[in-house]
């Protein structure tokens, strides 16, 4: 499935994605914010509420030992490495949620990542200045939305979304460091891909099939508690579309 957001790239790793030869490419240097379609990205549509995204934690934690590191920082982020359902607790409780960017984490592991994830520093008057994940340098991690607003404690009348997805290969952070010569992409190493694999399997075992039936191929997964609530009317929305139990 295709995802569709905004996502801060360079014009030199946007050329070469869409297939454009080097020297076709833009020569300007600086960070651009694209809406662009993430062709390549792999990404699985869900559903869960704060108990459902603790027991996928849990899972993903003890599974593969791994971290997950919040895209979003309003301290320096070094040290902002969740590794127990504690901390991920702890960060569930602090974070700004609805007057926040979006939720997102990067899950990586000594099994797949060999670069740190980098971070910007974002000026914004609105959500207010903080750090910034640059989605796709450094990892290789596996990109997840718990929910686009946060998980909030109560749902009113509906349930919204989240994601899940990775890459078929990611870029090296000596890009940032190096506009001129420093660009080299890293493949998707064999362990994050069967790890992606076996998540979403997890994911699919555990949750319940839900469709947006006036959208062709339109899949998510509703986990066990966010399932239930939809079986008492809550709805389970992403943007403007409803999906319902296949």
């Amino acid at each position: 499935m295709l995802g569709f957001c905004f996502i801060h790239l360079h014009p030199f790793a946007v050329g070469l994605k869409f297939g454009l030869k080097e020297h076709e490419i833009p020569q300007q240097r600086q960070a651009s914010t694209l809406a662009v379609i993430i062709n390549p990205m792999s990404v699985t549509t869900i559903f869960l509420t704060k108990n459902d995204f603790i027991n996928f934690a849990d899972y993903v934690l003890k599974s593969f030992e791994a971290s997950f590191i919040p895209a979003v920082s309003y301290e320096k982020p070094e040290n902002k490495n969740l590794k127990s359902i504690k901390e991920i607790e702890k960060h569930l409780l602090e974070y700004l949620h609805e007057q926040a960017p979006a939720l997102t984490y990067h899950i990586t592991s000594l099994l797949w990542s060999l670069e740190p994830i980098y971070f910007d520093f974002v000026e914004n008057d609105y959500v207010g200045s903080h750090y910034s994940a640059v989605q796709r340098y450094g990892g290789p991690s596996i990109d997840f939305t718990p929910r686009i607003h946060g998980l909030a404690n109560s749902y009113n009348d509906k349930i919204i979304s989240g994601q899940i997805g990775d890459y078929p290969y990611y870029i090296s952070g000596s890009f940032l460091k190096d506009k001129t010569d420093g660009y080299k992409t890293i493949d998707r190493p064999e362990n994050l891909k069967n790890a992606f694999t076996d998540i979403t399997k997890f994911i699919k075992n555990n949750g319940h099939k839900v469709v947006n039936r006036n959208t062709v191929a339109k899949v998510g997964y509703a986990m066990p508690e966010a399932f239930d609530l939809y079986k008492k009317g809550l709805k389970l929305m992403q943007g403007d579309l409803t999906f319902e139990r296949e």
